[in-house]
């Protein structure tokens, strides 16, 4: 499925939420069992004038949307640099389905995308910028694993609710966040696939792995070397690089000295693409190059041309 459906299914799910937040239903009392023993209860303040109660019993309160303003959905992702494309891509996938959502009790909807830069540092201050705007109810994104991780904790604090078109880590949904969802796969099942494509499908025995050290790339190459050891296959290398060098040549070189079959890399398209131009000269020419969905889509194949065909 392209990212692009999952942003709608993302948003969609959004909307929903939100819906259903904003349904007049009044909950129904529950009875208490005879017998048992009463507690006093805590008087909570009452509601502002105009208010539903939930606004003075629930923990985070309510957001006011004044008349004539819109209800605005955030969202975290790299706007600008190498990976500038899936912040774009995504950015104007949720527009449209925000386009299509229409509106809500006479309400219009409003994407804020942020740029992060699709890193943790950028991620955390995207979200304190967000968090700190009480018109903003919801959160679509972010789109990096790293970023997405520093941002959790912000919104969690605030409970404001998120939902990743792309966010893979495992980790991400392993640690009992109470706000952060996605309508994505992991990377457990991703780098599964992949290692026993490499395994079945292809007949690859012998590969070497690399990765960039963030928590998608790593985390992603993590489960490809454990996957692909599990099915009998052996890892010549598992090496991380850092993010952003132009020459990957001295890496690739050790590598070649393996002579692995297949290569696989755990990262993004900058990255990816400065590697696939480098492996014929590193000795590699022979050996089949196999990315992660970081490096799928059109910028990647302009960028490798012929070295990325096949």
């Amino acid at each position: 499925m392209h990212k692009r459906i999952f942003v709608f299914l993302g948003l969609l799910v959004i909307v929903s939420m939100l819906m259903a937040a904003c349904s007049t239903t009044t909950p129904e009392a529950t009875e208490v069992e005879p017998g048992a023993e009463e507690t006093e209860a805590v008087e909570p303040e009452p509601a502002a004038e105009g208010e539903p109660e939930v606004c003075a019993t629930d923990e985070f309160g309510c957001a006011v949307i004044p008349a004539g303003d819109t209800i605005k959905i955030g969202m975290g992702a790299p706007m600008t640099g190498d990976n500038a494309a899936f912040g774009t891509d995504i950015s104007q996938g949720a527009t449209v389905a925000l386009q299509d959502a229409g509106e809500l009790n006479g309400f219009t909807f409003e994407l804020v995308a942020e740029d992060d830069g699709g890193t943790p540092e950028g991620g955390a201050a995207v979200a304190n910028r967000l968090a700190s705007d009480p018109t903003v109810v919801a959160i679509a994104g972010h789109i990096f694993s790293g970023a997405t991780a520093a941002a959790v904790p912000i919104y969690e604090e605030r409970g404001i609710p998120m939902m990743s078109p792309s966010a893979t880590n495992p980790d991400l949904t392993a640690q009992g966040s109470s706000v952060f969802n996605r309508v994505v796969f992991t990377d457990a099942a991703q780098g599964k696939f992949a290692a026993e494509y490499l395994y079945n499908t292809l007949g690859v025995r012998d590969i070497a792995i690399m990765h960039d050290g963030q928590a998608y790339g790593q985390g992603l190459a993590e489960v490809v070397r454990d996957e692909f050891t599990a099915l009998g296959g052996n890892v010549t290398a598992f090496q991380a690089i850092t993010p952003g060098e132009a020459d990957y040549s001295a890496a690739l070189a050790d590598i070649a000295a393996q002579s692995p079959e297949a290569l696989y890399y755990g990262g993004y398209v900058a990255e990816g693409v400065v590697i696939v131009n480098q492996m014929d000269v590193a000795g590699l020419q022979d050996t089949i190059f196999f990315g992660d969905d970081g490096t799928f889509g059109e910028d990647f194949l302009v960028r490798t041309a012929e070295n990325g065909e096949g």
